[in-house]
């Protein structure tokens, strides 16, 4: 029986994604396009003399990378503006791996800026944050980074609108749109095992609730592509890594049977574009922000 992509296979299988897919750089460049302006509408409902400190949540943080980013980001801005230059940032992630962590930790340590940035990290799932009733803190952002897919929806985005965010706080989701080949992929694995959808919740879900609930909000679409090349060759370590993540399987070549192997390659050969002797995979994104 196949197993799900977890633990130190699951880190693996996704830096190979990052690799190929330059993900890490491609969404860096697109915070710092969209959240200067995010932080700014944020900071303008400050009260200076009564506000000390910019507080941000994140919600599946993985290694550590991207909060590291988008506290630099925060900095910037608020050292921009002279009455905003002593206002210090507060970093709470929220990682349920142990080794994603454990990395976290070590990337705070390397590239973090712990002078006039406090980093916490929970090694525990959402819900079990939401039950834990102590220390209760109100965040001006509240960030889920590719990681709204492993939640109920709506219960989750409620939860952090009405409890989480501060009374001008932003929700800010980076999620897979429809055709993205990480859900294309994932639905054929369905098809496949004649079951039940179990594909993750997806950027459109997220804008139709907004506008259902008439909730201000703002999208910032971005298209990027990862070499599959690799995936097609049964020897290679990093195309079996990056198949196990498309496919959310541990060592997906090895556990599929003949037949479902044969047609998820075909499929994922027939999605991908043909260019200067690789395969690309199309992969599209939306970052979007709800405003409280």
């Amino acid at each position: 029986m196949a197993n799900m992509l977890i633990g130190e296979r699951f880190l693996k299988s996704f830096n190979v994604f990052k690799t190929k897919s330059n993900q890490h750089y491609e969404n860096v460049k697109t915070f710092q396009r969209c959240l200067p302006s995010v932080v700014q509408k944020i900071m303008s409902s400050f009260d200076i003399q009564q506000r000390s400190q910019f507080s941000i949540l994140s919600v599946g943080s993985g290694t550590g990378e991207v909060d590291i980013e988008i506290v630099n980001i925060v900095r910037q801005e608020l050292q921009k503006q002279q009455q905003w230059s002593h206002i210090s940032i507060f970093n709470r992630a929220i990682e349920p791996n142990l080794q994603s962590s454990n990395k976290y930790k070590e990337n705070i340590a390397k590239f973090g800026d712990v002078v006039s940035s406090r980093y916490e990290v929970r090694q525990q799932t959402f819900q079990e944050y939401q039950e834990s009733k102590e220390d209760p803190v109100s965040f001006d952002i509240v960030h889920f980074m590719h990681s709204l897919y492993y939640v109920d929806l709506e219960q989750t985005v409620l939860y952090c609108l009405e409890n989480q965010l501060t009374e001008m706080g932003c929700l800010v989701c980076l999620m897979n749109d429809n055709e993205s080949i990480c859900n294309t992929v994932l639905m054929k694995q369905d098809e496949l095992s004649n079951k039940a959808s179990t594909l993750a919740q997806t950027s459109e879900e997220l804008i139709k609730m907004a506008e259902k609930c008439g909730w201000k909000h703002e999208i910032n679409c971005q298209k990027l592509f990862v070499d599959v090349t690799e995936v097609l060759n049964a020897d290679s370590v990093e195309g079996n890594l990056l198949l196990d993540f498309l496919t959310n399987t541990e060592n997906f070549r090895k556990s599929a049977n003949n037949h479902v192997l044969e047609v998820t390659l075909e499929f994922i050969e027939q999605l991908a574009i043909a260019k200067d002797g690789k395969y690309l995979g199309e992969i599209k994104e939306s970052l979007v922000f709800i405003y409280k």
